[in-house]
């Protein structure tokens, strides 16, 4: 009885409990500023509009800044293929869902939390040169709408 009792509470559980936080695309709209100890010799700011996403680095030592556009849809969940013709048209979702032209593939921003103006992302990372794969948890203030 106390086995069935613990499965069924297991099985509740999965049932009610949902990954990311869900957003409307009107509470992202503005800017935004990382805030991470790690790029302390960077100026990292995000803009979104309603259908584009655009990533500005801006390093104390070089004097252009790196700038990344891209068009960005919200999903609940991570979608099995990427669907332009939900740019712009997706009013909520616990994703951001855009895609990534170099590696030819879906990447994605899950949003962990959106209080006042602070905005938690949540996004798998690769391998790379110090640093491995895994989760990376970025925390973002807004400083303009």
């Amino acid at each position: 009885m106390k086995k069935i009792l613990l499965l069924m509470t297991f099985i509740v559980f999965c049932c009610t409990s949902k990954a990311g936080t869900p957003v409307l695309r009107s509470q992202l709209v503005g800017k935004w500023r990382l805030i991470d100890e790690n790029y302390k010799d960077c100026v990292n700011t995000w803009e979104f509009t309603g259908d584009t996403m655009k990533q500005t680095w801006k390093y104390k030592l070089i004097d252009a800044p790196s700038i990344y556009s891209r068009p960005y849809y919200l999903f609940t969940g991570i979608p099995s293929k990427y669907e332009p013709s939900l740019v712009g048209q997706t009013r909520s979702g616990t994703h951001i869902i855009y895609y990534a032209e170099k590696l030819k593939r879906i990447k994605y921003y899950e949003v962990m939390s959106l209080k006042n103006d602070t905005l938690i992302l949540r996004t798998y990372t690769e391998k790379t040169i110090g640093r491995l794969a895994g989760y990376v948890t970025l925390t973002l203030k807004r400083i303009s709408e």
